[in-house]
Formats: structure tokens, sequence, C-alpha cells
């Protein structure tokens, strides 16, 4: 009897701390402080983690030094770019100016 009681008891806990993805296109059914809570897998999210290891791994990078931001192309046709590579290159110089660089997009 008591193992019933753990199963149900768990998972009344883990239901409760169901997260429903939103797709923006819906009526949202679920709490409205998940809307407010910020994703961890975002692609600002990545690109917030990629400027603070440029930063931390890049002794002569500082506020005062240039910096060109260019697009992120597919090796395999480094002649275009796509709209992951336009995105990635505007979050990446989006995070770079918000710690004070001025840099621009080759």
């Amino acid at each position: 009897m008591k193992k019933w009681i753990v199963a149900i008891v768990a998972l009344l806990v883990t239901g409760c701390a169901y997260t429903p993805i939103y797709n923006g296109k819906e009526p949202y059914s679920g709490s409205e402080f998940f809307l407010k809570q910020r994703p961890r897998h975002t692609l600002d999210y990545f690109l917030n983690s990629m400027a603070d290891e440029l930063l931390a791994t890049n002794a002569y990078l500082t506020a005062r030094t240039p910096l060109a931001v260019t697009s992120f192309v597919d090796l395999q046709n480094m002649g275009e770019t796509n709209w992951l590579g336009n995105t990635v290159t505007e979050g990446l110089i989006y995070q770079m100016q918000s710690r004070g660089f001025n840099g621009g997009r080759l």
C-alpha cells in the first residue's frame, strides 16, 4: 500500500512541475507565470553563453578593440548564408553591443 501512495504522490508532484511548450499561435492554457519565465533553451540563451565564453577566454579583447562579426555560413556552400546564420550573427552582435563593444557586420 505504501508503494502506491509513493507512486501517486510522485505522479502528482511531477505533474505540477510540467511546463507546457507555447508555440505562440494558439491560445495559451497554462499559467501566466510560465509565459513570463525565460526558457533556457532559446537561441538568445546560447548566444549569451557564447559571448561570455568569448570574453572569458580572450585576454586581448576589450571594449576598445575593433570587433567584426561575419555571417555564419554552411561549409559546403560558403557563398551563401541562411536564416539561422543571419539570426546567430545578429544575436551575437547584440550580445557584444550590450557588453559595451562597438562592432559591425561584414
